[in-house]
């Protein structure tokens, strides 16, 4: 007879009323903030429920009983999980806070279903210490936790590989990287393109935050590399994420970022002071940015800021960026016309942003997961803009010779 597989169980008490707790459990964009990667959620008898994690595992089922702010009953049929399973949430007020009991069936019985249920455990339980951590602080421990190599990475593909002389199609090529990080100490650089992280295959962008979340900061890792035509392979010392310091209210927020956004845009202007208009609209080749493109690439990235911060207040799902669409770049260098023009444009949409902040409803700031998103989010350290600056003057000086 098959060993019976007891019945995974947890509580945990988190400081906020049960109404944000039954948010954070029902909504997909907030689903992605402390369990998994992907999310569909139909919160209400009969609604469909699918939930997707970067290592491949993914789960799918239905709720079958839902009673806001205090109870939620889904099924449970994750891949390779021998069968089904079904989950029962319970919340309950409790000393100020919410206690939030999850009660799960075993996946049938024997080996496999004892197999699964540890996972499912191991799952749950990482799980719960993010939706505490993203409820009480706004942190998603996941991102917080993970470390960083350092690099800023590039398109790579078939042309790329060709062109690199590299004997690979998958990887991640190195499009520079971060001074003092990682990568640099471990003398990686521009075009190299790396296939192995600690012994773990890295075909793309994707596959970094899966391979990198086994690992802490300060962890020494081998990295396989392509150097052109021939493979290398060095250690490198994985570094601690940088996390700005977020103000605690939005008038604040907003003139930091209002700092910010100054003395960037003086940087802006400084690097190209001196440089013919015809001259910063110059592509270095066929298909590659020209300094203008750079310029229309950041003024992109902050509009998607707009679009993104009232995702995150509505609670939808957040946009992904399409700040690199060739399109959109293209039409705002033929529309603005002058490095001048788009600068102004850029930094006009730097303080829509700032008073975007101004005007957060008290709601957004009294969510800790929603403020502390918004404020990480915009107060990323300078290195992309001052990247791009290197990035304007290279192709100024590839395109002209100078």
């Amino acid at each position: 007879m098959a060993t019976r597989t007891p019945t995974i169980e947890f509580r945990r008490l988190v400081q906020v009323p049960p109404a944000e707790v039954f948010r954070a459990l029902t909504r997909p964009s907030l689903l992605r903030d402390w369990m998994c990667q992907d999310a569909v959620a139909d919160a209400r008898k009969g609604g469909r429920l699918y939930l997707w994690w970067s290592s491949g595992y993914s789960a799918s089922g239905e709720f079958t009983a839902v009673d806001a702010d205090k109870k939620l009953t889904f099924t449970w049929l994750g891949k390779k999980d021998p069968g089904p399973s079904r989950v029962t949430i319970t919340l309950a007020a409790q000393d100020g806070g919410t206690e939030i009991r999850v009660r799960q069936t075993p996946p049938g019985r024997g080996p496999a279903a004892a197999r699964a249920a540890r996972a499912l455990t191991s799952l749950w339980d990482a799980a719960l210490v993010n939706l505490q951590s993203l409820l009480e602080t706004g942190e998603d421990l996941r991102y917080t936790r993970r470390p960083m190599l350092g690099v800023n990475v590039g398109v790579f593909g078939p042309e790329e590989a060709s062109k690199l002389g590299v004997p690979v199609k998958e990887g991640v090529r190195l499009d520079g990287v971060v001074s003092g990080m990682g990568a640099e100490g471990a003398g990686l650089g521009k075009d190299d393109v790396v296939v192995s992280i600690g012994g773990r295959p890295v075909r793309g962008w994707s596959s970094l935050a899966p391979t990198l979340g086994r690992f802490r900061a300060g962890d020494a890792v081998p990295v396989v590399f392509y150097r052109g035509p021939e493979k290398r392979m060095t250690t490198m010392t994985l570094s601690g994420r940088r996390l700005p310091v977020i103000p605690p209210e939005p008038k604040a927020l907003a003139a930091e970022l209002r700092r910010i956004d100054q003395v960037l845009i003086q940087e802006l202007r400084d690097s190209l002071r001196g440089i013919s208009d015809e001259d910063v609209g110059r592509r270095p080749g066929p298909g590659e940015w020209s300094a203008k493109h750079v310029l229309a690439h950041l003024i992109a990235g902050e509009r998607d800021s707009h679009g993104w911060m009232a995702e995150v207040l509505e609670a939808d799902d957040p946009l992904e960026s399409p700040g690199n669409v060739a399109a959109r770049i293209d039409a705002m260098v033929d529309t603005f016309g002058t490095a001048e023009a788009l600068l102004e444009e850029l930094e006009r949409n730097y303080a829509i942003t700032a008073r975007m902040v101004e005007l957060l409803p008290p709601q957004a700031v009294a969510r800790k997961q929603d403020f502390w998103k918004i404020g990480h989010n915009l107060l990323q350290p300078e290195d992309h803009v001052r990247g791009h600056i290197q990035q304007m003057l290279a192709a100024v000086k590839a395109a002209t010779g100078a």
